[in-house]
């Protein structure tokens, strides 16, 4: 049986947004530390923060994304505007300097979190309930993932050792906006894909997000940062954007803990399976 047409469009715009991706994240901690052939020339530990950080953001920003996308922006735009966000970023990157640097990565986690879930979504959007083929089309479209995190293994490599490391990151920009025509070039193609967005009054609104979530976490989080620079010696093992970061969640957790004992009945299991996960992946990869 044939596949919705719809999948196609989207495996090669993920594909190539996951090749920018991995092609990015494969010369970014050297990049961050290299001193002799053009790098930002960062200390080792700030640039593994900067990495860590990073891949926690990345990791933490969907769920702003897909709630922005279920009830303001629909998931086609959240997945383009996202994509535009991460183009601009790695082009940003591409700028040698440390403030545009910072600049870019900042845009590529905000871009990241509207792109990411909303793509996946989209595939299953394309088939009805029980559909068998549904199961086959996420293969298909999670092989284009593997593609493309496959060839930016050597694309980054190659393109870092015979133009250096900026050309890195306009490659990676450039494979992004190829994924980008190729969504706007099949735009009604995905129609069936898409949902117009929908506000329901019980849900929680962006301000009320800011003010509860983002504000505190943010707020915190800063204090946990100068508090461990201030008092945990060096050497002591937890470094200070580690502190800052985990200090930063104990918002985030107790919102999400609030929320799931407050849910309907049929929504509590989940939404309180899912913070454990949340937190424990993050963590790690901010860690690590």
């Amino acid at each position: 049986m044939g596949h919705p047409k719809g999948l196609y469009p989207l495996f090669f715009t993920e594909m190539w947004e996951r090749l920018a991706f991995y092609t990015m994240l494969g010369i970014l901690l050297l990049y961050t530390t290299d001193v002799e052939r053009g790098g930002l020339g960062l200390p080792s530990a700030e640039g593994n923060e900067i990495y860590g950080m990073y891949l926690a953001f990345v990791y933490f920003t969907p769920f702003l994304g897909g709630m922005i996308a279920d009830r303001y922006l629909g998931y086609r735009k959240a997945v383009l505007l996202g994509g535009i966000s991460m183009a601009t970023g790695l082009f940003l990157m591409s700028v040698r300097g440390y403030s545009t640097f910072v600049l870019g990565l900042t845009a590529l986690v905000l871009g990241n979190g509207l792109f990411k879930p909303n793509i996946s979504v989209m595939v299953g959007n394309l088939y009805q309930p029980g559909d068998r083929r549904r199961d086959a089309g996420f293969n298909i479209f999670y092989m284009g993932i593997n593609i493309g995190a496959l060839v930016a293994t050597f694309l980054a490599a190659g393109v870092r050792n015979q133009l250096g490391w900026l050309w890195s990151f306009r490659v990676a920009g450039f494979g992004l906006l190829i994924g980008l025509c190729i969504l706007l070039a099949f735009w009604k193609v995905l129609d069936e894909a898409d949902r117009p967005p929908e506000r329901d009054p019980e849900d929680v609104g962006l301000g009320a997000i800011l003010a509860k979530i983002l504000t505190p976490a943010f707020i915190v989080g800063l204090i946990g940062y100068f508090l461990a620079k201030a008092y945990f010696p060096p050497g002591f093992g937890l470094r200070p954007a580690v502190a800052g970061f985990l200090a930063g969640m104990i918002p985030v957790i107790i919102f999400f803990v609030r929320m799931g004992l407050t849910a309907k009945p049929e929504e509590k299991p989940g939404l309180l399976s899912l913070l454990p996960i949340y937190v424990a992946g993050g963590t790690f990869f901010m860690i690590l």
